[in-house]
């Protein structure tokens, strides 16, 4: 291809999911703030790029996801209730706050 067109071509990798983790201080915050309101919680993974990612390498960081309708996510369709996501959003006030007051 390269010759046809008569280019070089060079691939270099300037970003990929899984480099950067998220700080385990901040997962440990989030678990122990969902605890004490009496929030369940799941730890789970995301393989979408969330700038979150990019931000780990500068700051310690984490992510809360609250559920979507019907299970949909990344999609025009997707949707939230109040209801379901009114507990996240309670869990991250109350995590920022712990964070800040420590």
């Amino acid at each position: 291809m390269e010759t046809k067109a008569r280019v070089s071509i060079t691939v270099t990798e300037g970003w990929s999911w899984g480099t950067s983790l998220f700080a385990p201080e901040c997962i440990a915050l989030l678990k122990d703030t969902a605890a004490e309101l009496g929030l369940p919680y799941r730890e789970m993974l995301s393989q979408a790029g969330h700038d979150a990612y990019a931000v780990a390498d500068l700051t310690p960081t984490v992510m809360i996801f609250t559920p979507c309708r019907d299970g949909i996510s990344h999609n025009t369709n997707e949707a939230i209730d109040l209801a379901r996501t009114l507990p996240g959003a309670n869990l991250l006030l109350n995590a920022a706050l712990r964070r800040a007051n420590r």
